[in-house]
């Protein structure tokens, strides 16, 4: 093979430098005047989901709620499980309110609530980002005497 002469080195440079300047001719270098602060919305990795029993009792016109922080974007499942008054094994038909919502003073700001019988499955779901959230049970008028709980949380 015969060694290159400057001339095709140089023609070979030239197109190598002309093909970078179209590609970068898209590329904005500049920088912004502005600045915009975007808040990621972080999905949960496929684990197994956090579950948390949370048990308690309410009286009449009470309300009593619990605190939880996902750390990722998710739902958040609310199921009602067990009910009985208070010290007993017997279940209840009492219908009572449960609540999704974020700590307000010392209580829960509900978001979302409805009022809910004992059930196998989740009478609540709601999607959620990272942040701290509480999940409140309360008397809608229906509790004539104290009920024990028995919440499943799942996040």
């Amino acid at each position: 093979m015969p060694p290159k002469s400057p001339m095709n080195w140089m023609k070979g440079r030239a197109a190598a430098v002309a093909a970078l300047a179209v590609i970068c001719a898209g590329c904005d270098v500049t920088t912004p005047s502005t600045s915009t602060t975007v808040t990621p919305t972080v999905a949960c990795p496929e684990t197994t989901p956090t579950s948390v029993l949370v048990t308690g009792t309410i009286g009449i016109g009470e309300t009593s709620f619990y605190s939880f922080s996902p750390t990722c974007s998710t739902s958040v499942r609310v199921l009602l499980g067990s009910l009985t008054p208070a010290g007993s094994n017997t279940p209840s038909a009492t219908p009572i309110g449960i609540g999704l919502g974020v700590p307000l003073g010392t209580g829960c700001g509900l978001t979302n609530s409805m009022v809910a019988s004992t059930a196998l499955t989740a009478q609540l779901v709601s999607p959620v980002a990272p942040g701290t959230y509480c999940i409140a049970v309360y008397d809608t008028g229906n509790v004539k005497a104290p009920l024990d709980y028995a919440l499943r949380l799942v996040y």
